[in-house]
């Protein structure tokens, strides 16, 4: 087979599986990552503050702020 025949095969069997994916299980994916919208964030537990002292959430309701979290293993 040529190269540009079995990169072609690669790209249309993924839109295959991705569109047979979406089609037999239509609200698995929406299901997850909108089931917690309106919901009140979970409080954050840590023994571990960088650049800064404790934080509940009572102190940063009104402000815009980012959570960076990461993982080693």
């Amino acid at each position: 087979m040529k190269p540009a025949f079995l990169s072609l095969f690669w790209i249309l069997g993924i839109l295959a599986f991705s569109l047979a994916t979406f089609l037999f299980f239509p609200g698995q994916a929406r299901v997850s990552a909108y089931s917690e919208l309106g919901q009140k964030a979970p409080p954050i537990h840590s023994d571990l503050w960088l650049n800064s002292e404790p934080l509940d959430w009572s102190s940063l309701r009104g402000k815009v702020i980012l959570v960076d979290m990461w993982t080693f293993g």
